[in-house]
């Protein structure tokens, strides 16, 4: 793993089938996946490694690592890891701005809505009027699986809004 200077630190993540963002220093990047039936061969009638052949692997440009996704620079083309990319989320603008429509709110951390609808319930299996031990990791697991990366808010009783840091 490199150190954290070498890390790729994207803010402004989004993104709805793949993730996008932009670097510390102002580069756009993209996530993505090869597609071993776009690239040549270059085994030269060899059984394919899917472990080094070029069509199932690339490597990341930061520590050197053969993998078959990740993050791509739209500004300069290197490839980078998962494991070399930080997320930060742009707070400020967050914050001022509040919730927006498709963010997540809870006013719970048990019931999750998203656009006024119900999509998530993260209750503790033990006592359905509690949060489960694991009610972050739950929501962002959904997020994973909906390949959608919104805002979580919790709304208190008053009606204020506090940003929740999930990533």
């Amino acid at each position: 793993m490199p150190n954290s200077s070498e890390l790729v630190v994207l803010s402004n993540v989004s993104g709805i089938s793949r993730k996008y963002g932009q670097d510390q220093h102002g580069c756009q990047w993209s996530q993505f996946e090869l597609d071993p039936f776009c690239g040549e061969c270059e085994c030269e009638g060899q059984e394919c490694d899917q472990e080094t052949c070029p069509r199932f692997v690339t490597e990341c440009s930061i520590c050197g690592e053969l993998v078959s996704s990740g993050w791509l620079c739209l500004d300069g083309g290197e490839e980078a890891c998962c494991d070399c990319v930080e997320f930060t989320k742009d707070e400020e603008t967050a914050e001022a701005t509040g919730p927006q429509e498709d963010d997540y709110t809870t006013t719970d951390h048990i019931l999750w809505y998203q656009s006024g609808k119900l999509v998530l319930a993260t209750t503790d299996p033990n006592n359905l009027h509690t949060s489960a031990d694991d009610t972050y990791a739950q929501v962002k697991a959904h997020m994973d699986k909906a390949k959608y990366w919104p805002n979580a808010w919790f709304i208190s009783d008053h009606g204020n809004a506090h940003l929740i840091r999930l990533y």
